[in-house]
């Protein structure tokens, strides 16, 4: 298993522009092995610049966050609004675009959006309209070197898929199968009746790990068993990335350094 962590990258005009590349840095002088990025728009993003980082800071680019997207623009994936849809589509289709450039997996999470009425007829025609943008995009990246990752986010964040059962049936229904399952603790930690189980559901379909406890700080911090779950990632034969998504206390130097520690025991000692 390999370790990366979330940067986000902030394009707001009074942003400082180049932390996120100093953040890479920092990531592989700590020991991580890759960085997911959050990006709002991947238009926003010199590829010559982030190639040329992430080669000098050897280190990978597995997974990249669409979830800005929504929070910063309103886009949805299942926006009853046709015009609102379209401009999810295009976006995470440039997002796919951009993984392409370095064979990267596009999270579908947040994006998804969230419904306003809790009806059972508004939230079925919402997974409808999810449902047919996820075929687009499906179609869209089979010609690329990019996948997709459905994430299962908890409901109060998003009203579709808040656990693996959900995403699976999900997955079924696409004809295309251009998808695969990724996972976070702290969701799974409130929306499954037992996290490890959940875990061994995702089955082959699991291609990457979001690790935050039960309180969305840095493992070690709440109550998740951490060790059961390594456990059980080893035992599944799991190769891929355990990336780090959660909230930054004191900082991001010092939570990202104690995030590599506390993987680099886990590794070792689970």
């Amino acid at each position: 298993m390999k370790k990366s962590f979330v940067v986000s990258v902030d394009s707001r005009a009074n942003s400082d522009k180049d932390a996120w590349l100093r953040n890479i840095d920092y990531l592989a002088s700590v020991g991580f092995d890759g960085v997911e990025l959050a990006l709002r728009n991947p238009e926003n993003i010199d590829l010559s610049v982030l190639r040329r980082e992430l080669k000098k800071s050897n280190i990978s680019l597995p997974a990249i966050g669409t979830g800005l997207a929504y929070l910063e623009d309103g886009l949805s994936l299942s926006a009853k609004d046709l015009g609102i849809r379209k401009k999810a589509v295009a976006r995470v289709k440039k997002h796919i675009e951009f993984a392409n450039e370095f064979g990267s997996q596009v999270i579908i999470g947040l994006i998804r959006g969230k419904e306003k009425s809790e009806s059972t007829s508004s939230k079925r025609d919402g997974i409808k309209c999810l449902l047919d943008s996820m075929e687009e995009l499906c179609v869209f990246a089979e010609k690329t070197k990019a996948g997709l990752l459905l994430e299962p986010i908890n409901r109060y964040e998003t009203s579709y898929l808040a656990n693996v059962d959900e995403c699976r049936k999900f997955i079924d229904l696409l004809y295309n199968k251009k998808v695969n399952l990724m996972f976070d603790t702290f969701h799974a930690n409130i929306e499954e009746e037992n996290l490890i189980d959940a875990l061994r559901k995702c089955g082959r379909l699991l291609k990457h790990v979001h690790f935050a406890d039960s309180n969305r700080l840095c493992p070690g911090r709440g109550h998740i068993d951490f060790v059961s779950v390594i456990k059980s990632l080893k035992k599944s034969g799991y190769k891929h990335f355990i990336s780090g998504e959660f909230s930054f206390s004191p900082d991001f130097k010092s939570t990202s350094s104690e995030f590599s520690r506390y993987l680099r025991r886990l590794f070792t000692n689970a």
